[in-house]
């Protein structure tokens, strides 16, 4: 065998691991966040099994309190993972979050029915939810990282939208799911055999995280001794404007999502002029279309340097003007209407979470970036992302539908304004 030879095949081999490496991360940010939103997609079903003797609407609002409550464990995750994660480093986050998240699932399966233990049912279904939130903020700004750190040295913005991206797909295969269980084909409690499935699905991802390496970036800090013994203290110290403009983008990120595509299927349904089939297929076409978007940004960002920052300002600004316009649509008796509102969510949302995490987690420091990003974002989905379904179901309980719309441009509008005015350098 020549030099040559030998050499081709070492780094086929390279790229080969590092292709798996990718796949397992993504894998199981995939299955994470199919995990988490499938509650909000079928909190219509489950709702009954939870609650004694509630109408229809009423056990679907304590559902969306309970699905509020997830987040607010965020932030607690994000401190525990954070500062892990910028002291011993990515991989243990990765690992060990998505193992908590699995079990929380497989746990929220077997929780019987109010019918049967009373009260224990919904204490219970909290206590889960809320691990599912504490672990979902170590998973996704981690993944995030270790994307960006190991792969992104030339094209971080390349690397980076994949977790986005392997989140959207997450999204959109609950969507899936969730058509199977309203079908009507399948039994009454088949959502247990749904939640039992993908915690399956999250344990083999775990065990294929099993060779992971650390982030060379982390790696070089350590060696250079920049690590920091109390990370979220020099954030707050140095970082201020950096934790503000990411906590923004978290709030926008947060009502954009929940608001024009979860509870733009209720406000649709509700208006009663197309079948709930019809509309839950306009919402899979939505996160389809962001989860494409995505895929095409990363072909653009592989083969040109586009500027992320203006990319991020123009996505921010698009948000801003046609928030109102789409939650205009959702109760609009034009079929044609209502699948440009999901055309509109699938384009911006793509766009925007293209580059928005991975521009607002770089303007962090290598050595505090973990601590930095994910707090401040698990903070802004905790606030925001925990509220914004029962807002939006209050606010169209009393009749104020256009104020949902305004309320997604002014978290556009809030985010925007703190871009334009964050000029600082950012480096991988």
């Amino acid at each position: 065998m020549s030099l040559k030879t030998h050499k081709s095949e070492i780094t086929q081999m390279k790229k080969q691991k590092e292709t798996l490496t990718i796949l397992a991360i993504l894998a199981g940010n995939t299955l994470e966040w199919l995990e988490f939103t499938l509650f909000a997609y079928i909190s219509h079903k489950i709702g009954t099994h939870f609650f004694s003797h509630d109408t229809q609407a009423l056990a679907t609002l304590k559902t969306y309190m309970i699905f509020g409550s997830s987040y607010i464990a965020r932030p607690l995750g994000a401190l525990f993972f954070g500062h892990i994660g910028d002291r011993l480093g990515r991989v243990v986050v990765l690992k060990n979050s998505l193992l908590l998240m699995s079990l929380a699932t497989a746990s929220i399966a077997l929780i019987p029915s109010y019918e049967n233990i009373g009260i224990l049912s919904p204490i219970l279904l909290i206590f889960c939810r809320m691990l599912q939130g504490f672990s979902v903020s170590g998973e996704f700004n981690s993944s995030l990282l270790i994307l960006i750190e190991t792969f992104g040295k030339d094209k971080p913005f390349c690397f980076g939208l994949l977790g986005p991206m392997s989140a959207s797909l997450g999204m959109l295969l609950g969507g899936l799911i969730s058509s199977l269980v309203y079908s009507g084909f399948l039994p009454e409690n088949a959502w247990r055999f749904v939640f039992l499935s993908s915690s399956f699905l999250g344990f083999i991802a775990y065990y294929l995280r099993r060779t992971l390496v650390e982030s060379q970036v982390f790696l070089q800090a350590k060696q250079e001794n920049r690590l920091k013994k109390n990370p979220l203290l020099n954030v707050f110290k140095k970082n201020k404007h950096a934790f503000i403009l990411c906590f923004l983008c978290s709030m926008f990120i947060s009502n954009f999502v929940y608001i024009a595509n979860i509870f733009y299927e209720k406000l649709a349904q509700h208006a009663d002029f197309f079948s709930k089939g019809q509309v839950h297929s306009v919402i899979l076409i939505g996160q389809c279309l962001a989860t494409l978007t995505m895929l095409v940004c990363f072909f653009l960002f592989k083969k040109n340097n586009f500027s992320a920052r203006k990319l991020c300002i123009i996505s921010l600004l698009v948000a801003t003007f046609f928030g109102p316009f789409i939650i205009k649509f959702s109760v609009s008796s034009s079929f044609t209407l209502l699948l440009l509102g999901q055309i509109l969510y699938g384009l911006i949302n793509g766009l925007s979470s293209s580059v928005l995490l991975t521009y607002v987690s770089l303007a962090f420091p290598s050595e505090i970036r973990l601590a930095g990003s994910s707090l401040s974002w698990s903070l802004g989905a905790a606030i925001f992302g925990g509220s914004s379904l029962l807002i939006a179901e209050n606010l169209r309980l009393h009749g104020h539908i256009p104020l949902i719309g305004l309320y997604i441009s002014l978290s556009a509008l809030l985010a925007l304004l703190m871009f334009i005015s964050f000029n600082k350098e950012i480096k991988l």
